[in-house]
C-alpha cells in the first residue's frame, strides 16, 4: 500500500469521526434541549416506593396474603412520602393533594387498592369465583361496576391492584411485566384455596389485563397438559370462562423502540426522557403521566402472548380454551381490533367464542367525517366467514338512532332490533368507555352521574387553544359506556349468573 494512500485512508478516517462526534454531540444537545422544554418532574414522577412488588417478591411469594400485606406497606409509605410532604400552596385538582375532590385516599372504599369481595349473605350459596384484572396505568376503579354486580350475583370475587398502579406514576418507571402476571396468578390462586374448588373459575380483564387474563389460561392449559405437568413448580387452577374488555393486542411498533429512550434517561439531568407524557395527575384512579417503561412493559407482553398463542395451536390444534366472550369498540386507538381477530380469535377457532364489537354512529355523521377505518371496521367483521361467532351492535341498518344486534354465526347473519338508542352527543365508543357504567359518579355522564361525583367524564372544556396543559384529544375522549346495561348482561349470561336470584 502506496504512502499516499494509507494518508488519504488517514484523512478519511479523521473527516468521519469528526463528523461522528459532531453528530453525537448534537444528539446529545437536542436531547437536553428537549429535557428542558419539558415540565418539571414532581415527587410522584421522582422514584418508586420502596414497598412495591419486585424482583425479591416475585421470586418468594407464594401466597395473595403475602401481597396484600406488602401493598399496606406500600400505601402507608404513600401516605408519609407524598400527602403528609405536600406544600401549603398544593393544587386543589391534584389526586396528591390532602383532602382535594380527586383524593382517593378520602373517599369511603379506595379502589386504587386490591378488594375482595365476598358474596353477599343474601346471595345464597357461592355460585362461582370471579378474577377481575385492570388495564395499564387504571387501578381496579375500572371494573368496579362489574366487581359489584358480580358479588352481588353471588360471586367471591377479587379486584386486583397490579403491581406499579393505584400510588404514584413513577411505580411503572421500573416494574416488569413478569410482576403484573405474578400477581394474577397468586389472585388465582387464593380464590382457588379460599372457595369450594368445584366452583367455577372466571376472569374478566380489562386492556392490558385483559392480555394478562390470556396469557394466564395459555399457561394453565400448557401445564396441565400431560407432557408439561411434571415441569409445573405449582398447579394453576383452571379457567373455565373469559371475558375481556378491549383487549390490549397489537399494540402499536414505536413502543418497540421505547428502550433507547429509557436507556438514555439515565444521564444526568435527563430523567425527564423516561416519560411519554407528563400530565396534571386530577385523576383519582388512573395515572395520566404515563412512562416509557410501560409501554415497552406491555409490548412485550402483547408480543409474548401472540406467540404462545400461536404455538399452543400449533402443539395441540384441537385443545379447548375457555369459552371467551370479548367486547370492543370497532374504532380504537389504543389497540388493533385486527389484532384481536388475527392474534387472539383465529386460535380459538370454535363458535362458541363470541367477539362483540360496537360500532360507530352512522346516521348523524357521514363518510367526510370518518376515515376509512371507522366506516370498514364493524361491518367487515360480519361480513367475513370467520371461525368464531361475530356481533356487532349498530344502527347501519335501521338508519335512525334505533340500535339493532347483528349476529354472525357459522354462515348465518341475523339482526334484532334492541331497545337502545346511540346517544346524539357520541359518535363512537372508545378503548377507555367500555368498561365504565354510565352513570358512574367519576367517569359517568355528568347528568347521569352519583351526587358527590367528580364529574370527569363530562369534561368539555371550551376557550382559547394552546393555554391548557391538558390535550384537547384526553378531554374529548368517551369514559363511559352508553350501553354498559347491555354488556352487563351478556356477560351474566356468558358466565351463567343471568338466572340468580
Amino acid at each position: 500500500m502506496s504512502i499516499r494512500l494509507i494518508a488519504i485512508i488517514r484523512v478519511t478516517a479523521g473527516y468521519l469521526l469528526t463528523m461522528l462526534f459532531g453528530v453525537l454531540v448534537a444528539l446529545i444537545a437536542v436531547l437536553y434541549f428537549y429535557a428542558n422544554s419539558q415540565p418539571e418532574l414532581n415527587q410522584w414522577h421522582a422514584a418508586p416506593l420502596d414497598n412495591e412488588f419486585g424482583e425479591r417478591e416475585f421470586s418468594q411469594f407464594t401466597h395473595l396474603d403475602e401481597y396484600l400485606a406488602l401493598e399496606a406497606k406500600l400505601f402507608h409509605e404513600l401516605n408519609n412520602h407524598i400527602y403528609d410532604k405536600a406544600p401549603a400552596n398544593a393544587s386543589l385538582a391534584s389526586r396528591f393533594t390532602p383532602g382535594s375532590p380527586v383524593d382517593p385516599t378520602g373517599y369511603m372504599i379506595n379502589w386504587n387498592r386490591t378488594q375482595i369481595l365476598a358474596a353477599g349473605q343474601n346471595a345464597g350459596e357461592v355460585k362461582a369465583k370471579c378474577l377481575l384484572v385492570h388495564g395499564l396505568t387504571d387501578s381496579p376503579y375500572s371494573l368496579r361496576s362489574l366487581a359489584e354486580t358480580l358479588q352481588a350475583e353471588g360471586c367471591s370475587v377479587v379486584a386486583l391492584r397490579l403491581p406499579g398502579h393505584g400510588t404514584i406514576p413513577a411505580g411503572l418507571l421500573d416494574t416488569e411485566n413478569k410482576y403484573f402476571s405474578r400477581a394474577v396468578e397468586l389472585a388465582a390462586l387464593y380464590l382457588h384455596e379460599e372457595t369450594h374448588e368445584a366452583l367455577p373459575f372466571y376472569v374478566v380483564g380489562y386492556s392490558t389485563g385483559a392480555t394478562l387474563a390470556i396469557e394466564y389460561a395459555v399457561k394453565q392449559i400448557s401445564s396441565s397438559s400431560e407432557t408439561n405437568q411434571s415441569l409445573a413448580s405449582e398447579v394453576l387452577p383452571p379457567v373455565d370462562k373469559l371475558v375481556l374488555i378491549s383487549p390490549a393486542m397489537g399494540l402499536p411498533k414505536v413502543a418497540e423502540f421505547a428502550s433507547w429512550q429509557r436507556r438514555a434517561a439515565n444521564l444526568p439531568g435527563l430523567g425527564v426522557l423516561a416519560w411519554n407524557a407528563l400530565l396534571p395527575e386530577y385523576d383519582p384512579y388512573k395515572y395520566n403521566s404515563f412512562t416509557i417503561n410501560a409501554a415497552e412493559q406491555v409490548y412485550q407482553l402483547t408480543q409474548k402472548v401472540s406467540h404462545d398463542l400461536a404455538q399452543w395451536r400449533l402443539r395441540d390444534p384441537h385443545a379447548e380454551f375457555p369459552d371467551t366472550l370479548t367486547f370492543m369498540s370497532a374504532v380504537d386507538a389504543t389497540v388493533s381490533v385486527e389484532a384481536v381477530v388475527h392474534d387472539l380469535y383465529w386460535h380459538l377457532n370454535t363458535k362458541q367464542h363470541v367477539l362483540v364489537v360496537y360500532d360507530i354512529d352512522r346516521t348523524r355523521y357521514t363518510p367526510y367525517l370518518y376515515n376509512i377505518d371507522a366506516m370498514t371496521n364493524g361491518l367487515d367483521l360480519l361480513n367475513a366467514e370467520q371461525p368464531f361467532s361475530v356481533t356487532v351492535v349498530s344502527n347501519q341498518l335501521s338508519q335512525t338512532n334505533r340500535l339493532q344486534i347483528m349476529k354472525r354465526v357459522g354462515g348465518t347473519i341475523s339482526a334484532n332490533e334492541v331497545d337502545l338508542n346511540w346517544p346524539g352527543d357520541i359518535y363512537s365508543l372508545s378503548h377507555t368507555a367500555l368498561p365504565i357504567k354510565y352513570d358512574d359518579p367519576i367517569y359517568g355522564d355528568s347528568k347521569l352521574g352519583e351526587p358527590g361525583g367528580v364529574p370527569l367524564g363530562g369534561l368539555n372544556f371550551k376557550g382559547e387553544r394552546g393555554i391548557l396543559r391538558i390535550p384537547p384529544a384526553q378531554m374529548n375522549r368517551l369514559r363511559y359506556n352508553p350501553f354498559y346495561g347491555y354488556q352487563e348482561k351478556q356477560i351474566l349470561s356468558h358466565l351463567n349468573l343471568d338466572n340468580a336470584q
